[in-house]
């Protein structure tokens, strides 16, 4: 039997295709048209009709998303580990020094890149229940999958950094989802704690791009491009205040005027 997760397993060996896989115009043509220049066109078609009954797949939907996150942050998170405790100066080398790197995790990397266009399901199922779309909800999804196309074809090394904490935290936040679904009571400060990892993710994406020019500052050698830093801090920094503004609005506001009423 294969092992999809050992170092140097074939299975995992997708090296040799990244050239090209995410090109960056394609791209960007791909997440437009397949996110946001849809959803209108969805929500005129629903304008008239009833919400869809859609419980059993939408639970079905965030297990699935839930399990798939969780073995992408074990596989993903014990490159990363290693490179960090078990190599001299291992941080510094986790992101600006391709070392390390097994074609397994490579695998994993590039199941991230195409998790995040399978992603934009959760803006669809919002839609076709007639739920409220939240701006943060179609923004995040549309810039996140472009931004993962793009950087995946310049194959830096802080991309591990990415991916590991953005699993994390869907392993989480999807599971909960799934039980939420399933009637199952979740503690209210649960979701309120999910929306903490979300900001503590853009916190870490900011942090991590600061270092890069940090590095660069001091004459230093560090393998990233100059337009991926760029977009990276726009990405993680826009992504950053919203989530703070939902954080905001929906937990210390909502706290307040509760507090007023009694």
């Amino acid at each position: 039997m294969v092992n999809a997760t050992a170092p140097g397993s074939k299975f995992g060996r997708f090296d040799d295709t990244t050239n090209g896989v995410a090109d960056p115009p394609a791209a960007m043509e791909v997440a437009g048209m397949g996110g946001s220049s849809q959803v209108p066109s969805i929500l005129r078609y629903m304008k008239d009709r009833a919400p869809l009954k859609l419980r059993t797949p939408l639970i079905v939907w965030n297990w699935a998303l839930g399990i798939f996150s969780i073995m992408g942050c074990y596989r993903l998170g014990q490159e990363l580990g290693d490179l960090i405790v078990g190599q001299e100066n291992g941080l510094h080398k986790s992101i600006c020094e391709i070392q390390g790197h097994h074609a397994s995790a490579a695998f994993w990397g590039l199941l991230f890149t195409f998790s995040k266009y399978i992603e934009l399901g959760d803006t669809l199922f919002i839609v076709l229940k007639k739920q409220p779309l939240l701006a943060l909800q179609w923004y995040h999804h549309c810039l996140v999958t472009v931004f993962a196309w793009v950087l995946y074809s310049w194959q830096e090394p802080v991309l591990r950094w990415y991916a590991v904490i953005n699993y994390f935290a869907h392993s989480i936040m999807y599971p909960y989802f799934a039980l939420r679904g399933m009637n199952v009571k979740v503690p209210e400060k649960f979701a309120m704690l999910i929306t903490t990892i979300q900001v503590m993710q853009m916190v870490a994406g900011v942090s991590l791009n600061v270092y890069s020019l940090y590095v660069w500052g001091q004459g230093e050698k560090c393998s990233r491009n100059p337009y991926s830093i760029g977009f990276s801090l726009f990405t993680y920094a826009s992504l950053w205040i919203m989530f703070i503004q939902f954080f905001v609005s929906k937990y210390i506001s909502r706290t307040r005027k509760k507090n007023k009423a009694d």
